[in-house]
């Protein structure tokens, strides 16, 4: 009899979250492709030639009248920064470590070279691109087979000679295009609700169209991983190959979540080489919801969070630094 009603209990909790997986295919379907999609202007206002595109030689460097306050105001909120206290042997186990982050500030504050910065991102040309009522920044890096490979870079920048400068050994080079994704870097933040991966893929396909590219190559980085993923699953016959340094299943992460919660009540509908890949599920799940409390913060609440990363320059660091220490 008490076999009997955990057999029952294990079939109502299938059933529960096949169930489940039909509410969300009901009210969270698939929206048509971005080449089909409703074309709305995400600023609140514009009156802007949408195929407007002006290239910026000296897009960072800015005028010293201009810059000097700025930088006065971060050193000032800097020194005046308030940090918090770590709990001992904590490390970065709730967040990045309040400790280490002092010693960033410090070096920050008093040995940043902000200048050297700027020249170092000015070699390459910047744009800006209207599109959907959105200023678009990029860098646009094309072949030169007179340059020679010999700069020093951080970052993204490292790899943009070596993909666009010949070098003995080597016959494949690229054009190389380097947006800023709209909201943050130099691209204008979309104003209106309802902006997403599918609306930001179908953004930078335009970019590419406008810019006279076909086919293409993407590669993508952490949030670019999701933005380059979905470029290549609606655009299959533009995009020839994808790069991405965060791996995942598109739009199979719900149902990949749906199977392995089923798979661990009847464990005996996989076999043992998948089981050894699936369990512990507690890991994994555990793993999943402490590592994601930031990503749903500001995905459903970020008004919250903009309040005190915008006031504090410290605070911000913290929030992009935590994106590298939590693996």
């Amino acid at each position: 009899m008490q076999r009997r009603e955990i057999n029952v209990w294990k079939v109502l909790q299938v059933l529960f979250f096949v169930f489940s997986k039909l509410l969300y295919r009901i009210f969270f379907r698939e929206n048509a492709k971005p080449n089909d999609l409703y074309r709305k202007v995400w600023r609140k206002t514009t009156s802007e030639n949408d195929q407007k595109m002006i290239e910026i030689p000296v897009f960072v460097l800015l005028p010293s009248t201009y810059l000097m306050p700025l930088l006065k105001d971060l050193k000032s909120r800097l020194e005046n920064t308030r940090f918090g206290t770590v709990l001992k042997n904590s490390k970065f186990s709730y967040g990045f470590s309040p400790d280490y982050l002092q010693t960033l500030t410090k070096y920050w504050k008093d040995h940043y070279k902000w200048r050297q910065h700027e020249q170092e991102l000015n070699k390459y040309p910047h744009f800006k691109i209207t599109i959907e009522g959105l200023d678009v920044h990029f860098m646009h890096v094309k072949f030169n087979p007179q340059e020679q490979s010999k700069r020093s870079f951080t970052d993204f920048r490292k790899i943009i000679p070596l993909l666009t400068m010949s070098r003995p050994g080597h016959k494949i080079v690229f054009n190389v295009v380097c947006p800023s994704i709209p909201g943050s870097g130099f691209s204008e933040a979309p104003q209106q609700e309802g902006f997403n991966a599918k609306n930001l893929s179908d953004i930078l396909g335009t970019l590419m169209d406008r810019l006279g590219y076909s086919k293409f190559y993407v590669h993508g980085n952490g949030w670019g991983s999701v933005i380059a993923s979905v470029m290549a699953r609606y655009y299959p016959t533009k995009v020839k190959g994808l790069h991405v340094t965060m791996c995942f299943s598109l739009p199979n992460v719900f149902d990949s979540l749906i199977r392995s919660v089923v798979v661990s009540i009847c464990p005996f509908l996989i076999s043992s080489a998948e089981s050894r890949i699936i369990f512990p599920l507690k890991k994994r799940l555990r793993i999943l919801f402490e590592e994601t409390g930031s990503l749903h913060m500001l995905s459903t609440k970020p008004d919250i969070l903009g309040c005190a990363l915008t006031d504090s320059p410290v605070g911000m660091a913290a929030c992009v630094l935590e994106n590298f220490v939590w693996i």
